[in-house]
């Protein structure tokens, strides 16, 4: 509450240019929207939950979403919690979902630890300060091709996002809102059913087996996740009880066990999802 009168005392206080770039308008708008969804939380809330459903099928995992305000759209935590601002909630849909799947993909994508990538990415090289951002940008783009929401709006809000000196992990406003119209369009154009309307003359039973079958190698996935995550609590990786070199063989042998289980989980995701997607073709084909 300190933060918000603080945000709302600075914008009154100055005037507030027509500059969409304005970082004082940009947040008075922020402001606005969260005292404005804090009245409709609920609608909203439920709104975006056709958005979590997509998004839970699609990746096949599942993660805790904690509606909040942050002043930073959402953010992704360790544990596979994704904050997700209340003032966003109130915002159209395509823009709830760009954000929404934007926070998702950091998790799936293993930026953070959690239940599916006990280890993340921790060890990755990162060849830009930007990279997980991007990363995590691309995946919201393809989840918006893929599910036909409008990218407009997204764009459009990408470019008012003011400058910041001291973000050096986000890429700047019309840069990102350049390269997430970039890969939404590659998407589109590489999907053999992004570029259909819904409703459209395309039979819809091919797309309908396809997501069935999705959400079936997602449930398999989490059977799969369970059944590590209890492998993991059996064998305790009791390191802590040691020291010295045993203590450090203790917790590499944990690791590497760790990572061998995120690799199984990633080969059995894709290989059930090019299972899904040669039915999908063998059904367009017909």
């Amino acid at each position: 509450m300190r933060q918000a009168m603080m945000l709302l005392l600075v914008s009154l206080s100055l005037p507030i240019s027509a500059n969409a770039q304005d970082p004082r308008a940009f947040h008075a708008k922020e402001l606005a929207d969260y005292y404005k969804g804090s009245l409709r939380l609920g609608p909203n809330l439920a709104r975006a939950r056709t958005i979590y459903d997509q998004l839970r099928n699609d990746s096949g995992m599942e993660f805790r979403v904690i509606p909040c305000q942050t002043f930073s759209a959402g953010q992704a935590h360790d544990g596979g919690i994704i904050l997700i601002d209340i003032s966003l909630l109130q915002k159209p849909t395509p823009i709830v979902a760009f954000f929404l799947s934007h926070e998702w993909g950091h998790e799936a994508l293993g930026h953070s630890p959690n239940i599916y990538r006990p280890n993340a990415n921790a060890w990755r090289i990162r060849y830009s300060a930007t990279q997980d951002e991007d990363e995590a940008d691309e995946y919201a783009a393809n989840f918006m091709a893929q599910h036909h929401y409008a990218l407009d709006p997204v764009i459009a809000y990408l470019r008012r996002i003011p400058y910041s000196r001291g973000d050096f992990t986000h890429s700047w406003g019309p840069a990102r809102a350049q390269h997430v119209q970039s890969v939404y369009q590659n998407a589109l154009a590489q999907d053999p059913t992004g570029n259909q309307e819904p409703g459209s003359d395309k039979p819809v039973d091919c797309d309908e087996a396809f997501a069935d079958c999705r959400r079936e190698a997602g449930r398999e996935l989490n059977e799969l996740a369970r059944t590590h995550l209890e492998e993991i609590k059996s064998l305790g990786c009791p390191c802590n009880n040691l020291v010295g070199l045993a203590f450090f063989n203790c917790r590499e042998e944990c690791n590497t066990r760790m990572a061998e289980m995120e690799i199984e989980r990633d080969t059995f995701w894709q290989s059930k999802l090019d299972e899904c997607k040669a039915d999908r073709r063998r059904c367009q084909n017909k």
